[in-house]
This record gives structure tokens, C-alpha cells and sequence, in this order.
């Protein structure tokens, strides 16, 4: 029997070539200002739904005994919301229902320390409004910052 028919024959070369990945796009485009836009109220609303949740489940007088307190679960809330899902599925409701995703500027998903950055850049005074200044690129400052952006799915 030949070498090249020998089912147990080392292979003497490997493949040098990436796996591909569901990432792995040239040229994607920047979400729009419409789509971040629903992305924003999407995820506002499902934050604020597991927000009345957890008031129900534990009670109103266990959360609210000052505004200040709201201010910390609210910011909580968002915080767990965003760096679990982004950082487990790299998009949020909104984005699955818009058809966006969150990259790194490699195109690839970003780490957990580039979403947690991300996410933590959102409770800058003003910065939903930092996409209206960010010229064609659309990149926010929560994008700078973590060095990622929203981008169209392929």
C-alpha cells in the first residue's frame, strides 16, 4: 500500500490557516444613528423591566430609601446588563433585534476587559449624545474608550 493511502500515516504538514470564526468579515459597515438609536431604547426597556422585577421579588422598601440608592441599583442594573451580555453573546437585545454586534478594531469580539471599559464609559455625564459628534464613523466615547465599536452583521 502507498504512503499517501495509509490511513495511519503521520501527516507531515499542518494547515497554517485561521479557523474561521462568525467574525471573521472584511469591511463591515457602521451601525447607524437609527439602529444605535433602537439599540438604546431596546436595552433601556429591558433594564428597566428586570429593574420592576427585582423590586416585585425583594420588596420596594429593600431598594428605596433614598434616590441616591435608585441612582446605584439603576447604574447596577445597566452594568450587569451590558458586560454580561455583550461580553457573553457580543450584543445586547437591541443589537440581536437590529442586526448589530460589538467588534474590537480587529474586526474579532472583543475580551471581557475591553467590555467592562465599555460599559463603565456609558455613565459619562452626556455621552448617549457623544454618537452625534462622532462624525461618519458613529464611534460614541463608550466605543473610544474600550476601542470597539457597533457594527452591521454581515
Amino acid at each position: 500500500m502507498s504512503d499517501e493511502h495509509n490511513p495511519y500515516q503521520v501527516v507531515s504538514r499542518v494547515s497554517a490557516a485561521p479557523l474561521p470564526t462568525a467574525y471573521a468579515q472584511a469591511d463591515y459597515e457602521a451601525a447607524s444613528y437609527g439602529r444605535r438609536f433602537f439599540n438604546y431604547l431596546i436595552d433601556s426597556t429591558i433594564a428597566g423591566m428586570i429593574k420592576v422585577a427585582i423590586i416585585i421579588a425583594v420588596g420596594r422598601s429593600a431598594i428605596y430609601h433614598s434616590p441616591l440608592k435608585d441612582v446605584f441599583f439603576t447604574f447596577a442594573i445597566m452594568m450587569v446588563y451590558y458586560i454580561m451580555m455583550e461580553g457573553l453573546f457580543g450584543a445586547t437585545v437591541g443589537k440581536f433585534v437590529t442586526g448589530t454586534r460589538v467588534v474590537d478594531n480587529e474586526d474579532q469580539p472583543p475580551g471581557w476587559g475591553s467590555i467592562i471599559v465599555r460599559s463603565l464609559g456609558r455613565c459619562i455625564p452626556f455621552e448617549p449624545f457623544s454618537i452625534f459628534f462622532s462624525g461618519e464613523d458613529r464611534i460614541a466615547w463608550h466605543d473610544r474608550l474600550s476601542e470597539t465599536r457597533v457594527v452591521r452583521k454581515p
